[in-house]
């Protein structure tokens, strides 16, 4: 189980860990991208914007989404 603590603004995605999830806004738009979905901070951070439906390169906000996970 995982239990998302705080949100965090960020400047970039590139310190963003595993363990951390991402969100970006956009006007209204927002992409999570979950914590342990994906390592590649990169690669994250693409999704995001797939998410959000923003295209790459677009003026964004992001946050980090710290969370804490526990395994049965």
């Amino acid at each position: 189980m995982t239990v998302v603590d705080r949100l965090e603004p960020i400047s970039d995605a590139h310190g963003i860990r595993p363990e951390d999830g991402l969100v970006l806004s956009s006007g209204s738009k927002k992409g999570v991208v979950l914590p342990w979905e994906g390592k590649d901070p990169a690669l994250r951070l693409k999704w995001a914007y797939q998410k959000a439906g923003v295209p790459v390169g677009s003026a964004v906000t992001l946050q980090r989404m710290v969370a804490e996970r526990w395994r049965g």
